[in-house]
């Protein structure tokens, strides 16, 4: 407890949860009525009915399933090279190799130094 205010922590919601809360709202429950019920400020949710178009989108670029399980819906500026790694990675993990952030960055340069060389060549 610091000077009398008690802190919560911050709850991550999904993309899915993210497109219910704004369905609900865009079908005619308040927005205040809404927060309310997930414990969101008013600015969060306001955020969320302005995003709604990119989250959508985000849903249709990547496969449904994994989008509407993350908390956030970032894209790729390169998809063939965002996949190439999404395999590797899968396929160390299905192997149980477990792979450190400093790791993927590392790949994810090799990767993209290979495809810059594959696309230059042709």
């Amino acid at each position: 407890m610091i000077h009398g205010c008690i802190k919560s922590k911050r709850k991550a919601y999904s993309v899915a949860d993210k497109l219910a809360a704004v369905g609900r709202v865009l079908n005619g429950e308040s927005n205040a009525n809404v927060g309310r019920d997930l414990g969101l400020p008013d600015s969060t949710l306001r955020g969320w009915v302005k995003d709604a178009p990119k989250l959508r989108q985000f849903i249709k670029d990547v496969e449904q399933e994994e989008g509407l399980s993350r908390k956030r819906a970032r894209t790729t500026k390169d998809i063939e090279l965002d996949k190439a790694l999404y395999n590797w990675l899968v396929q160390k993990h299905s192997r149980g190799i477990s792979i450190s952030g400093q790791l993927l960055r590392e790949q994810a340069e090799k990767f993209r130094i290979w495809y810059r060389c594959r696309f230059q060549s042709q």
